[in-house]
């Protein structure tokens, strides 16, 4: 998952989870149509009736020869009568058996029919689904401009082309593809430089300012007259779409500025788990580290959402020795109550130095963990950690 672009951002883990449902809807038809096929085979067994021959009528066993000359002419009349009658009741079973098996297998349908019923069914859900959130339109867009730029990759050639689809394009999808290709020119983007800001004062749509803010991120140091904008942007905005395009701009254009750094601090306690997510990410690559960065990294240590913490201690253990200090806030968290915070709370103490023997007692009390990850990981932080 790249947090440099939004939309990839986004697209990626929707797509993940797509294409496991989509998976999972499939082989689901297929079990279902191999069942059906089954039943089918099963219920006409059922209902075929069994063929047995039928038993020749003997001839009544009498000690005396019969008196009467009519006799024998009678006997070969019933004799006649019943095998009329068993063909006639054979004839009839049959045909009835034949309807049951041909109204049995009209009423269950082929299995390639299932199949193409499910999978087409499955992809409907997931167009409904991509349409609803504004980007199958513009994914679609994306890519016939893609095409009818002929290069994988959009080149500095292609921006007069882009230029004219943002200004012209009477739909918010296909000023949104143009503008995320732009983002992809880099520096090379500067000449519309203009245009993208009249697009964010003008749009009311949240996707077309977050995906000009994340133009103005890969445009770099080139961008950084629009600096002010995007605080203020970050101020009004409700949208924690946008709020999270702004801080990924303001960390990518001048990380060093006191004012971004403000921003970024203000976005670790935002209401809002992605906005929180890149805040945490971005303060930890500030430099130089100082106290005043660690006092509001930590913070994501007592986030209420277990993804925030874990996102907090990743950005520690790339710190190592610089984040030494905080070795007591994290002998707290090898009591978490998610088990995989307090197995990754183990992995990383072994990185913070001498410091980390003071947190032998609590990952000897893991020991008795329920789940095996985090007593495994607790054996090997102890063995890794001097005493």
């Amino acid at each position: 998952m790249r947090a440099s672009t939004f939309g990839l951002e986004i697209d990626n883990v929707s797509r993940q989870r797509l294409r496991s449902f989509r998976i999972a809807a499939y082989f689901g038809a297929l079990i279902y149509g191999c069942f059906g096929c089954v039943t089918q085979q099963s219920s006409q067994r059922s209902d075929t009736p069994a063929q047995t021959t039928p038993n020749k009528m003997e001839a009544p066993h009498t000690d005396h020869p019969p008196t009467d000359q009519k006799a024998p002419s009678t006997d070969s009349s019933q004799t006649s009568q019943t095998s009329q009658t068993s063909q006639t009741s054979q004839t009839s079973q049959t045909s009835q058996a034949s309807q049951t098996s041909q109204t049995s297998a009209s009423a269950s349908p082929d299995i390639n029919q299932r199949l193409t019923h499910y999978y087409a069914a499955t992809r409907m859900v997931v167009l409904r689904y991509l349409a609803a959130r504004g980007v199958q339109k513009a994914r679609e867009q994306g890519q016939e401009l893609r095409g009818r730029i002929r290069v994988r990759w959009p080149t500095k050639a292609a921006l007069p082309l882009l230029m004219s689809q943002i200004g012209d394009a009477p739909k918010w999808e296909e000023r949104w593809a143009a503008i995320r290709l732009v983002g992809e020119l880099q520096a090379h983007a500067a000449p519309a430089l203009p245009l993208l800001l009249r697009q964010m004062q003008k749009s009311q749509q949240p996707l077309i300012q977050a995906v000009v803010a994340d133009t103005f991120g890969h445009m770099g140091l080139s961008a950084s007259s629009t600096q002010p904008l995007l605080r203020a942007l970050f101020a009004r905005s409700s949208h924690h779409e946008v709020r999270a395009a702004i801080l990924r701009a303001l960390w990518k254009i001048d990380p060093t500025d006191a004012d971004n750094r403000t921003i970024i601090a203000q976005g670790i306690t935002d209401q809002h788990l992605q906005v929180r997510l890149i805040g945490l990410i971005a303060m930890a690559s500030l430099r130089p580290y100082t106290d005043e960065v660690n006092d509001q990294l930590v913070r994501g240590l007592k986030d209420p959402h277990w993804i925030a913490r874990l996102t907090t201690i990743a950005s520690l253990a790339k710190l190592g020795m610089l984040a030494s200090s905080n070795v007591p806030l994290l002998q707290g968290l090898l009591r978490d109550p998610h088990w995989q915070v307090r197995m990754h709370t183990a992995r990383i103490l072994p990185l913070m130095g001498p410091r980390a023997s003071l947190a032998r007692a609590d990952l000897q009390a893991l020991h008795n963990d329920p789940h095996p990850q985090v007593r495994t990981a607790a054996q090997q932080a102890l063995s890794q950690i001097p005493e």
